[in-house]
């Protein structure tokens, strides 16, 4: 029965091959009327038709053609004249190989034709497709072929990817040959960068590695074209913000064109230009998730970027940065190797340590020697250029075994210790290896040649093999080496009773042969050892031979001895021989202790430098006498604002401002060229402020003497070095004020005479017009004596105050007018008082007279035009505060000018008494002076704030007035000129007779009856004798008893006694409070207004 229906729309679809199947006369063919046709062929062609792939059927003995619509581009100009024709016509003009493989599938066997080029006669330009052409034998129902069915797959694109991944391969196969002799990083990015420009035919190929957190990118070399711009230096991230980003994600940066790409700001673009970029791409370097730099080509003009392009620069990227980090790597290996060399050169094994690659390929281990003692290559007999070299490329022929070993240690950190020759080296050594870096996969290994002893056990292998042959010969070699043998020799049962021993025994376990002999091995071992070793010889007689056995025996004396053992059976008896390894153990455990010790050394040496207060520095000598930056601990970091991730590496020029930077390089040199520790001090202006550091400097040698670091220690001494600068400052002032002081004292006492005498003839009027004008004149200059001794008592804190609680904003706001009279109009005063301003306490006068003289040095500091501005607010003053007041509550009266200000060494002097910088005549240098002493003597402070040019502000801080009370808003009135004439008797006591007579005279003036005394001692004796004066009138600073001492007896004996104290320093130091006080010099006004509130209380009625 038919699979298909029969007629004339068979084949149904099948596109323009199915039409044209459908209206061929196939009754002229070999295949005859196509509704004759077999239902496998009709099934067949069904398939040919409906598949997509291009297919072919040749039917029948003539291999007659039948296709479908992908076949036709294949057949080309043969298209549709092969339809239908016998196959040797149709195939005459196909390649050879085709009628051969027709032919294969008639005789039954499937072939394939891979990757034919055919010409695609289809398209004008013939452009060459490339296909896979396979051929199946179909059978019939019988087994014999009928026809045969063909496929052809397009593979232009896998044959195209095919020869460009072989042409890739090829250029990264002969990159990293270009790089691999190369040691140095840059001259690897160099070559690297010039094979890639050179290859993509671009202008520009560059490296950059990035350092996102200093955000510095640097392109230590790139290769640039003739007329190109090297981009070789450093960058800031910043600049290249857009690019970053994109790299940063771990994505290529591929543009066309600069100009016009969305990626590209507009702002960025100016910047691209002047470089000549146009076109360009990037691949990035991403490690442990973050961005360490990247690889980028650049081109003049727009270029459109093949995917194969920008695989390849990504895959170049890697090789750079594997083979620069190898570099590094190898530089750091270098130097480490340097700095441990010292530890190895009194080994007399060979000592290396090898670093164990364990995915070095096909699964096998590869291993490199980074460091090696001189018996390493006197015993291996290896050239000193294998140090960092992998031996399976550097020794191909070092055989299988040493790396079998060394991976199984570095991978299990199991010990080993065995003995193995090389054929290549041909030598025998006894080895000990141990993992010693668990991390880096780093093994110890410590060995000694044995060839020596190694041949003498081959001559006793030979020898026992030809044993029947030479017994005689064999035996006597055999006895030989057992009595001469350094190793003990030992036949020993499965029971553990030894059968015989050499005299080696003797020699290194001190027992005769003859005491051991027949005894078991349990008598020699040491004791801890009993169980291992009874297992190792069960394992040695149960014929499996041990290798490097290792147990202790006991010596003679009592001392343990290690051997290493190894075995052999026979029958039922064990041979061994053993090499006392005591030695190597000893050394391998010096080693160890050596090694803990070191990173003891190393974690005490973190510990202090990370940990203690003082700034610790260490720096890199360079050869050619430069210095660089090595290490900063915490502490200097905080203190200096330097950041060590910034600065590592670096000259020390590059950090610093140059004019301490060549302060700080002369005294590294001082420390070079001198070979001792240099301490000294300096003096830095750094970030946070100016800072006193005391530094000591230790040069560091290697062998060869030469100073190749300094370590550093720097103590910031600011501190002290400012509290020094402020006692000698404050013992000056202090001395000043002393000195003022007393001289203030002194001229007190000789001006009282001199204003009461003038005062006396004024108030007479003797004398002519004439005279009367010169006393007047006199009297002026006498005033003014007095208002300048003030000035200096209140410079020493010794004027005589009236503290109380004064309201400080309205005392400036009442000043106001006086202060612009004062200034004048080229100057505009301002006063600005906080609201709810706390009452201070102060002397209302005294603090007028300050805000005045304050105004005064203003205005002359402004001699055209300025600002005087006039404050008061309160302030709340902590510890350590820059005023120097204690902490508390304060009220802070400011007085500020725009005028010319000081400069440093002005400021630093303002305060001295009889200092000015106006000119001779222009001022007394008191008025500063006078604002200061107040301050003190108030319990406040002054602060003097001024830059040349900018002006001068001075800060008065009082206290607040913590006791409230009625607030004093100005000076009190002053005394009326007349008083009540005064009558009784006054008690007048002055050492000084001047001073006394003056004021004998006032009194007697006044009405009263004077009694003198020269001294507190002879008023206590007029006091004794009577009467009683009416009122006591003293001097307080007198030798002897004081005024206030006088005062004191006189009232315990008379407890209603008016006292008046007088004095030239006026200070209330020393004074009752109680005790009414004047102030020398006086007038009588002065006097007559102290004595008027003076009465005594009235006597009880009799």
């Amino acid at each position: 029965m038919a699979l298909v229906q029969q007629g004339s729309d068979w084949p149904q679809g099948g596109g323009e091959m199915g039409a044209r199947i459908r209206a061929f006369d196939w009754a002229s063919t070999q295949l005859g009327p196509i509704q004759d046709w077999p239902d496998g062929l009709r099934a067949v062609v069904a398939l040919m038709l409906a598949t997509p792939q291009p297919a072919c059927l040749c039917w029948g003995r003539d291999a007659v053609p039948l296709y479908n619509d992908g076949y036709v581009p294949i057949l080309g100009s043969r298209h549709p004249g092969a339809l239908g024709r016998a196959g040797r016509e149709a195939w005459a003009e196909v390649p050879d190989e085709f009628g051969p493989a027709l032919q294969a599938a008639f005789e039954g066997k499937a072939t394939v034709i891979e990757d034919r080029p055919v010409p695609d006669r289809g398209r004008p330009d013939h452009p060459t497709r490339w296909f896979t052409f396979s051929w199946t034998p179909l059978r019939g129902g019988d087994g014999t072929v009928e026809g045969a069915f063909g496929l052809a797959t397009e593979t232009f694109g896998h044959a195209l990817a095919a020869r460009r991944r072989e042409e890739r391969q090829a250029f990264l196969l002969g990159l990293s040959n270009a790089l691999r002799p190369l040691a140095d990083s840059v001259a690897i990015q160099g070559e690297a960068c010039r094979l890639l420009a050179e290859r993509l035919d671009v202008e520009r190929a560059y490296y950059v590695e990035v350092d996102e957190e200093s955000g510095i990118a640097r392109v230590e070399r790139d290769h640039v074209r003739d007329g190109g711009i090297s981009l070789a230096g450093e960058h800031r991230i910043a600049d290249f913000g857009w690019s970053v980003a994109i790299l940063r994600r771990g994505d290529c940066h591929v543009i066309r064109d600069v100009r016009s790409s969305p990626l590209v700001p507009p702002a960025d673009r100016p910047a691209s230009a002047a470089l000549r970029i146009v076109a360009c791409m990037g691949a990035p370097l991403v490690k442990a998730g973050r961005l360490v730099g990247a690889l980028c080509v650049t081109e003049p003009e727009p270029r459109d970027w093949t995917e194969g392009e920008v695989e390849l620069l990504r895959e170049v990227g890697e090789h750079i940065w594997a083979a620069v980090e190898r570099a590094r790597a190898e530089a750091a290996l270098r130097e480490s190797e340097a700095r441990s060399r010292s530890l190895f050169e009194a080994v007399d094994a060979g000592v290396c340590v090898v670093e164990v690659d364990l995915e070095a390929g096909e699964g096998r281990a590869d291993y490199r020697v980074v460091e090696a003692n001189p018996a390493f290559y006197g015993q291996t007999g290896f050239p000193a250029s294998i140090l960092g070299l992998w031996l399976r490329e550097a020794a191909p022929a070092l055989e299988e075994h040493w790396y079998e070993i060394y991976g199984r240690v570095a991978r299990s950190g199991e010990p080993a210790r065995f003995e193995q020759g090389s054929d290549l080296l041909g030598r025998w050594f006894d080895v000990h290896a141990f993992r010693v870096d668990a991390e880096r996969r780093r093994v110890a290994i410590l060995f000694n040649d044995i060839s020596a002893r190694r041949r003498a056990e081959l001559e006793v292998q030979a020898l026992n093999a030809d044993l029947e042959a030479r017994v005689a010969e064999r035996t006597a070699e055999r006895d030989r080496v057992w009595q001469l043998s350094r190793d003990l020799l030992v036949v020993v049962g499965a029971d553990g009773i030894f059968r015989a021993v050499n005299p080696a025994w003797t020699a290194i376990l001190g027992h005769d042969p003859e005491d051991v002999v027949g005894h078991s091995f349990r008598d020699f071992i040491w004791p801890e050892d009993a169980e291992l070793t009874q297992s190792g010889l069960d394992e040695a007689a149960a014929a499996r031979d041990l290798t490097s056995f290792e147990n202790r025996y006991r010596h003679r004396d009592g001392s343990p001895r290690w051997i290493s053992w190894h075995t052999s059976v026979e029958d039922d008896l064990v041979y061994a021989y053993g090499r006392d390894i005591t030695a190597d153990k000893e050394r391998q455990a010096r080693l160890e202790r050596a090694e803990a010790a070191r990173r003891e050394a190393y974690g005490l040496y973190r510990a202090y430098f990370d940990n203690t207060a003082e700034a610790l520095f260490v720096i890199g000598v360079l050869p050619d006498g430069g210095f660089t930056i090595e290490e900063l601990n915490p502490a200097h970091q905080a203190a200096t604002g330097l950041d060590l991730r910034a600065v590592r590496g670096r000259r020390v020029e590059e950090q610093l401002p140059p004019p301490i930077a060549q302060r700080v390089i002369a005294n590294y040199r001082s420390a070079v060229e001198l070979g001792r520790p240099v301490a000294y001090r300096e003096v830095l202006d750094l970030p946070g402020g100016t800072r006193h550091w005391d530094t000591i400097l230790v040069p560091v040698r290697v062998e060869d003497g030469r100073v190749t670091r300094i370590v550093g220690s720097s103590r910031d001494v600011t501190a002290r070095v400012q509290a020094e600068d402020a006692l000698r400052q404050s013992q000056k002032m202090e001395g000043m004020g002393q000195l003022t002081g007393g001289v203030a004292h002194d001229f007190n006492n000789l001006l009282t005479p001199i204003l009461g005498a003038l005062d006396r003839l004024q108030r007479r009027g003797l004398g002519t017009e004439r005279d009367q004008r010169l006393v007047e004149g006199a009297l002026q200059s006498a005033e003014r004596a007095r208002t300048l001794v003030q000035r200096l008592l209140a410079f020493a804190r010794r004027q005589p105050l009236q503290a109380r609680a004064v309201d400080v904003g309205e005392l400036v706001r009442g000043m106001a007018d006086l202060v612009a009279s004062t200034t004048g109009p080229q100057i505009r005063v301002s006063v600005e008082t906080a609201p709810d301003l706390p009452f201070a306490r102060a002397d209302a006068n005294q603090l007028e007279m300050a805000v005045l003289n304050l105004a005064v040095n203003a205005r002359d500091a402004m001699p055209e035009r300025g600002t005087l501005r006039i404050t008061a607010n309160g302030e709340t003053v902590g510890a350590r505060h820059p005023s120097g007041a204690a902490p508390g509550r304060y009220l802070r009266l400011s007085v500020a000018d725009t005028g010319t200000g000081m400069d440093e060494a002005t400021l630093a002097r303002a305060v001295e008494p009889f200092y000015s910088t106006k000119g001779l005549g222009r001022g007394t240098g008191l008025g500063l002076s006078m604002v200061h002493g107040l301050a003190a003597q108030l319990g406040g402070a002054l602060t003097i704030r001024s830059r040349p040019g900018l002006g001068t502000n001075v800060e008065l801080w009082l206290p607040v007035a913590e006791d409230g009370g009625i607030a004093e808003a100005g000076p009190p009135d002053d005394p009326r000129e007349a008083a009540v004439p005064g009558n009784g008797t006054v008690l007048l006591v002055d050492d000084e007779d001047l001073v006394r007579a003056t004021a004998a005279d006032m009194l007697a003036d006044l009405g009263y009856g004077v009694v003198e005394a020269s001294s507190a001692e002879e008023a206590l004796r007029r006091l004794e004798a009577g009467p009683p004066p009416d009122l006591l009138l003293t001097d307080h600073l007198m030798p002897g008893l004081t005024g206030t001492e006088l005062a004191r007896i006189a009232r315990s004996r008379d407890p209603g006694l008016p006292v008046l104290v007088i004095s030239g320093y006026a200070d209330a130091e020393g004074i009752d409070p109680d005790l009414p006080r004047l102030a020398k010099p006086y007038r009588r006004s002065d006097l007559a207004a102290s004595l008027a509130g003076l009465v005594r209380p009235a006597a009880p009625p009799r």
